[in-house]
């Protein structure tokens, strides 16, 4: 998966996390990961595997549903080998990973 996409998720997990009020260490300790996991996690720098992707979601009360609609309001720069990928295949990327969530 492009870095990109892990950027997009990780400020939205951010802004909903802001949203509850949390610091980075207690979110860490409501889904198990450490403080500077989180951090990367927010920043783009740590891939967020799908078992973390739901506690993440549950600690922070967003829905798969409402990450879905949030990834779909970013404008996803996806590249394969670097070469951009078209907007129709942006929105087939966001379908597939709807089917895994």
């Amino acid at each position: 998966m492009n870095q990109d996409i892990y950027v997009s998720l990780g400020q939205i997990i951010k802004k909903y996390r802001k949203k509850k009020n949390l610091t980075h260490s207690e979110l860490a300790e409501l889904v198990g990961l450490s403080r500077p996991s989180i951090i990367r996690l927010e920043s783009g720098k740590k891939k967020i595997y799908f078992h973390e992707l739901g506690k993440l979601l549950g600690a922070v009360d967003l829905t798969f549903s409402q990450l879905e609609s949030e990834l779909s309001n970013v404008d996803l720069k996806v590249k394969i080998e670097n070469q951009p990928i078209s907007k129709q295949d942006q929105i087939t990327l966001l379908k597939i990973l709807d089917d895994l969530i």
